[in-house]
């Protein structure tokens, strides 16, 4: 799924990254219902990456959720720092 993600910024051999975070995925997120974001909050805490109680992920979804609503209102974009 990062190859939908563009790398907008990448410094000191792959240890600082900056990612675009994809409009389509924004839109999805900002539009998404309870029971939606209930389900997709289930499945992404399955992952092996994560591997958790889906309520452990609440709080960040939560979180994500509003900054894409604030995005998509605002007519801005949503980036994804990574730094090892």
């Amino acid at each position: 799924m990062m190859d939908d993600f563009e790398c907008l910024l990448e410094q000191d051999e792959g240890d600082r990254l900056i990612h675009g975070v994809p409009g389509g995925l924004v839109s999805e997120l900002a539009s998404a219902d309870e029971q939606k974001l209930r389900k997709v909050t289930a499945l992404w805490a399955k992952t092996e990456e994560l591997d958790c109680h889906p309520s452990d992920l609440e709080p960040f979804v939560e979180d994500l959720v509003r900054l894409c609503r604030c995005a998509r209102t605002s007519g801005r974009n949503l980036f994804l720092w990574n730094c090892v």
